[in-house]
């Protein structure tokens, strides 16, 4: 009797949480790279262009970052195994959300030093939705107060940011393309996490936590380096996780 009570007990002390809320991505200043494209002709029926274009590279030049508002939403499956010590795995999704603006030094385009959002409002805004889990949390829980940490695997499944901006010059007839030096972001990013948890009533906790990629948003090839040996951002979080089960 004794040894079949100690199985069904080991059967238990499994709970499913549902967690969502917002989190904040903060990344490093970095130096910045463009290629610049001047005197691009627009073509009128088949009128070949008069002139060749100007291309010429921009490096180093100073970036400020700033956070962005994302989300974040996930499902939990904990086990006990002593003492409130547990293991559990997660899977959901996340939200990395920064903008940034680059001062762009004067050159043959501009006389003045000039900063990319004067040239387009949306430079800089980058969205990038990854599906996350933390799949080996450990945590330990202190009466309301439980801590919990681990690795966390995030691969990317949707993108929005620009990358090309145009600057139309009608009096010649020509355009300017300013293109950024910056690869695509990668698929597969790896980190590591850390949270408290109060609980509020017996189901429901909120959840103070943190995120951080160990390696750069970016591939390598086609990123400025500036960029790319900063783009390791850290994630700040806030929300609310509730047990939906225990048994």
């Amino acid at each position: 009797m004794g040894i079949i009570s100690t199985i069904i007990v080991s059967a238990q002390n499994f709970d499913i949480k549902i967690s969502a809320g917002a989190d904040a991505t903060q990344m490093k200043n970095f130096n910045n790279g463009f290629t610049i494209i001047q005197g691009l002709p627009f073509k009128t029926g088949n009128e070949l262009p008069q002139k060749t274009p100007v291309v010429s590279k921009i490096e180093g030049a100073s970036s400020q970052t700033n956070y962005k508002v994302g989300f974040f939403a996930d499902a939990e499956i904990s086990k006990e195994f002593w003492n409130h010590w547990k293991l559990s795995i997660s899977l959901g999704v996340n939200q990395l959300a920064y903008t940034y603006d680059t001062k762009l030094p004067a050159n043959n385009l501009f006389e003045k030093d000039t900063m990319m959002k004067q040239i387009s409002d949306d430079f800089g805004e980058t969205k990038l939705l990854y599906i996350n889990s933390r799949f080996l949390n450990v945590s330990k829980s202190f009466g309301r107060v439980s801590l919990q940490l681990g690795p966390v695997v995030n691969y990317l499944v949707h993108k929005k940011y620009n990358a090309d901006f145009f600057i139309i010059d009608s009096v010649n007839s020509v355009f300017h393309v300013i293109s950024e030096q910056r690869g695509n972001p990668k698929k597969l990013k790896l980190g590591g996490h850390f949270n408290l948890r109060y609980k509020i009533l017996m189901p429901l906790e909120i959840m103070i936590g943190t995120q951080y990629f160990f390696n750069s948003i970016y591939e390598s090839v086609g990123t400025y380096e500036g960029m790319y040996k900063k783009s390791n951002p850290l994630q700040l979080q806030l929300g609310l996780s509730y047990r939906i089960a225990y048994f």
